[in-house]
């Protein structure tokens, strides 16, 4: 060891002796996989409420494995400004504010000021399956309430571009988390399942794998479904 003039280069020099360690566990990952078989990927940056728009028109989709934002008002675009600065995702504020107003149940920034508005439910498929959880959502707090609906308009929309994307016998693997709102249970999994099912999409099984630890009562699923 180094002569160290203070417990803070001790501290510092444990550290870099750490993440040395942890540098060359990565190489020797990459190492390992690089004699394996690899295929070819495409990436699409585009809106998941319009993949039509953004795959090519010419293929169709054999398997989805996805997991959408958990109903649970995390930001993605909050939590990851910097990251998407620096990496020119975004040019400004406007644009992070933007982005999470397009984001499947965009909740923080100018989306705020969407949901204070007022949300209605699209259409009775999303009606008919927010019914027995809403309103106890609204006797609490408008806000969550609207940012509920809104999420659920927007996965329906979803929905409805994977079933004009994929073929016939399509499959689909959802990982989602439940929620809970002033001690309102959601069980967004099943009613991720009952809009796919509006689509043709029927439920093979729902993997309720793990318990989360945020708060009691909360999971994390697997949805699969097949058209």
């Amino acid at each position: 060891m180094p002569n160290l003039d203070s417990p803070l280069d001790e501290v510092l020099y444990e550290l870099t002796l750490a993440h040395l360690a942890k540098l060359a566990d990565i190489v020797d990952d990459l190492r390992a996989v690089s004699s394996l078989p690899c295929a070819r990927a495409t990436v699409f940056r585009g809106n998941s409420k319009f993949l039509s728009e953004v795959l090519p028109k010419n293929r169709k989709v054999s398997a989805v494995i996805t997991s959408p934002p958990y109903p649970n008002r995390f930001s993605y675009a909050r939590e990851t400004r910097p990251h998407l600065f620096f990496l020119d995702f975004i040019d400004d504020a406007t644009s992070v504010g933007q982005l999470e107003t397009d984001a499947i149940g965009g909740t923080w920034g100018k989306a705020t000021s969407v949901l204070a508005r007022g949300i209605e439910a699209k259409n009775d498929v999303i009606g008919e399956a927010l019914a027995p959880y809403v309103e106890g959502i609204h006797a609490d707090g408008d806000l969550m309430a609207h940012y509920v609906t809104k999420y659920f308009n927007d996965l329906y929309d979803h929905a409805e571009q994977i079933a004009a994307v994929c073929k016939n016998r399509c499959q689909l693997a959802y990982v989602i988390g439940n929620s809970k709102f002033y001690g309102n249970p959601l069980p967004s999994d099943e009613i991720l399942a009952s809009v796919f099912g509006h689509f043709g999409f029927e439920l093979v099984r729902n993997d309720r794998m793990r318990r989360r630890q945020s708060k009691a009562g909360l999971y994390e699923a697997v949805v699969f479904m097949q058209r």
